[in-house]
């Protein structure tokens, strides 16, 4: 099974993000979620790894600032893209 390249559908998006769908418009314009629209009636689209890396910038607006420090330390042990990696 190949990953998807690219979510398309506000309500997959929300999903991945957990939030509600009808505020994707809202969280791109006020809080840079980052997913767009070709024409403004059209389907919404993002990419999972941005909608990710927005996940945890978001979290770390309100996790303690230690909590960079660990994560930062430990990653290799659960990114899938960093597998064989191991702890200097």
């Amino acid at each position: 099974m190949s990953e998807e390249y690219l979510i398309k559908g506000r309500e997959k998006i929300a999903r991945v993000v957990g939030k509600k769908s009808k505020d994707v418009p809202a969280l791109v314009k006020e809080e840079g979620l980052p997913a767009y629209q070709e024409c403004s009636n059209g389907p919404w689209y993002a990419r999972p790894d941005d909608l990710k890396i927005w996940s945890v910038w978001k979290a770390d607006q309100f996790l303690p600032a230690k909590w960079g420090e660990i994560r930062a330390q430990y990653q290799y042990l659960v990114s899938p893209s960093n597998k064989g990696n191991e702890a200097v």
